[in-house]
């Protein structure tokens, strides 16, 4: 899988500016192909007499394809080719939604939904690209607070996590990671939990 970390431009579809190299026999042609059109392929180089070869500013297109290398001699006789799979995908997945809780949002014990843990009990919800990866995190200031949650996004775009909220104003983040590890832009929500607790009389 080769994904945006890959890519040598990171701004255009596809992956940009790879080097391919290798090893054949001195004096040989390698010519380097792919299933899938709209990259620099084909692309061939000469092999060196140190037996050595490589082809630079290759173009892959984006998507799944088979890419091929054979050499072939002076006399025109190709050898053995060399496949392997590819999966190009440098597109970074959307950032998600986070609907609950909403932005500026004030929470409070009548939101908790397990009242026998530690902090607010509360399930965020959002949207995200479907079948991928959410991480999920709740922040005081630039710390994290609590347990990273690493959810699962549905086939439907939804995702949903019990998360646990301590008092304070807190923010509530979370970013995408696709199949490919192409991670989006994060989003974050700001809420403020105070847990106003029941009032005791003790008469004496």
């Amino acid at each position: 899988i080769l994904n945006r970390d890959d890519d040598g431009d990171r701004n255009t579809a596809g992956l940009q500016g790879l080097t391919v190299r290798g090893t054949a026999n001195a004096g040989n042609t390698v010519t380097i192909t792919s299933t899938l059109s709209g990259g620099s392929l084909p692309a061939t180089a000469g092999v060196g007499t140190d037996g050595t070869w490589s082809i630079t500013g290759v173009t892959l297109a984006e998507g799944q394809q088979t890419i091929t290398v054979r050499a072939t001699d002076s006399a025109g006789q190709a050898g053995m080719p060399i496949t392997f799979n590819a999966l190009v995908d440098t597109v970074v997945p959307n950032a998600p939604t986070i609907g609950a809780p909403s932005n500026n949002s004030t929470l409070n014990a009548s939101n908790d939904t397990d009242t026998s843990r530690f902090g607010l009990q509360f399930t965020a919800t959002g949207t995200g690209e479907a079948s991928a990866r959410l991480h999920l995190f709740v922040l005081r200031g630039p710390v994290i607070v609590g347990e990273q949650r690493n959810v699962s996004i549905a086939s439907s775009g939804n995702w949903s996590q019990l998360i646990a909220l301590p008092d304070g104003v807190l923010a509530v983040q979370a970013w995408v990671v696709d199949s490919a590890h192409n991670r989006s832009s994060p989003t974050t929500v700001t809420v403020s939990y105070t847990n106003l607790t029941q009032p005791t009389i003790l008469l004496l």
